[in-house]
């Protein structure tokens, strides 16, 4: 007897549970009809849904972000009906050059619907659009010195020994690819070193990375301020004012939320520098 009710009480449970968040519209997905929007908390949040897009559409790479350099990532939070389609979109994070295009490629995305006990569901995701930039110049690729695939897609043809030994190491599953790409880094460095603008460049942007990816241990602070610092005192003629003041204003600052916000208005531009 405690079998039988148990077994009437669990999906009972299930459905008192699950019931807010199951849509009571009579869902006809073959017909091209808007549905009316739930009240909000019955809807659930379902994170990033990439994966579950049928038709991803996938957004220009608009020639104003081109023409100075723009690249990066754009987040834009949709919201889905049950029948998979985009009901709503609208950008939360990225370069505003990206953003338009972004949210109207979301809006002619198409997904699978999410189920809850097989019901179709309203659901809030979020889409991650990647724009990658075609080439890199030296702030880029000083930035990107500790990626291999990046100094191995970039790397201009007079480093193309450089870049053979990447892919070598690449291709090997070599244990030692850290140790290659630091030797291939240094051979770099060597070489750029006739010309003093690329030479500057690509040490400001391992600079700047290194400092991003410190555990920001006042240790690690003081070494890369102090290699930025010293960056600053030597850079090339014509090097933009606004990139000094950023890079004057980023060795001030102590906190690392601060520092990581300056970093940000840096790296956005890397590719205009």
């Amino acid at each position: 007897m405690k079998r039988v009710i148990s077994n009437l009480i669990c999906p009972l449970l299930a459905i008192v549970l699950l019931s807010p968040f199951i849509s009571a519209q009579e869902v006809d997905c073959s017909k091209n009809e808007v549905l009316k929007k739930p009240n909000s908390q019955k809807i659930v949040s379902f994170g990033v849904i990439n994966g579950r897009a049928k038709h991803l559409q996938i957004p220009d790479y608009p020639l104003s972000a081109k023409s100075v350099g723009v690249w990066g990532t754009v987040q834009v939070s949709v919201l889905i009906d049950p029948c998979g389609r985009v009901a709503e979109a609208r950008s939360t994070s990225g370069h505003p050059l990206l953003l338009a295009g972004s949210v109207t490629a979301a809006e002619k995305s198409l997904f699978e619907p999410v189920t809850l006990s097989n019901i179709p569901i309203w659901v809030y995701g979020v889409i991650t659009y990647n724009y990658v930039p075609t080439e890199m110049n030296w702030f880029g690729l000083g930035y990107s010195s500790n990626d291999a695939s990046k100094l191995i897609e970039f790397l201009p043809t007079d480093f193309n020994e450089e870049r053979r030994l990447l892919i070598e190491a690449n291709d090997s599953e070599s244990l030692n690819l850290e140790n290659s790409l630091d030797h291939v880094v240094s051979q770099i460095e060597m070489k750029l070193k006739i010309d003093e603008r690329n030479s500057w460049s690509f040490l400001l942007g391992k600079a700047i990375r290194k400092l991003e990816g410190s555990m920001w241990t006042p240790q690690h602070d003081q070494t890369f301020f102090a290699e930025i610092e010293r960056l600053i005192t030597i850079a090339p003629e014509k090097t933009p004012d606004l990139l000094l003041r950023s890079l004057n204003k980023l060795i001030k600052f102590k906190n690392p939320q601060d520092i990581q916000k300056e970093i940000h208005s840096i790296t956005v531009r890397i590719y205009n520098w």
